[in-house]
């Protein structure tokens, strides 16, 4: 997919990748500016292959980055340093609790199980 891009007068002209993210399955997906204003997006897998603990470690990372996110957002508030490693830490172990007894965890269910431990 492919778009052309306009410019305020203030930017003469742009080129080269504007994002770049890994996704859980090991593709990485970029999005791309030339010089000429057209933007696309480039998808390519990487050379060698994610060990299966590297990604249940992402996936853990992501799920774990959604529940902080919900948690902020209920609470109306941001945490400093201290706190947010504290969060961390609780919602690691409840990831861990869950996934020990088999459940298919997701960020809106270790949210909801710390607001109700800790709320």
């Amino acid at each position: 997919m492919a778009a052309k891009v306009r410019f305020n007068d203030m930017i003469s002209s742009v080129s080269g990748v504007i994002k770049r993210e890994r996704m859980e399955d090991g593709l990485i997906r970029s999005i791309i500016v030339r010089k000429n204003g057209t933007m696309y997006t480039a998808t390519h897998q990487r050379r060698t292959k994610l060990k299966e603990t590297e990604q249940q470690s992402r996936k853990r990372f992501s799920i774990l980055c959604g529940a902080y996110t919900i948690l902020c957002r209920e609470m109306k508030q941001t945490f400093n340093t201290i706190t947010r490693k504290e969060i961390y830490a609780r919602l690691k172990t409840i990831y861990d609790k869950l996934t020990k007894i088999g459940k298919n965890v997701t960020a809106e269910m270790i949210a909801s199980v710390y607001a109700y431990e800790e709320w």
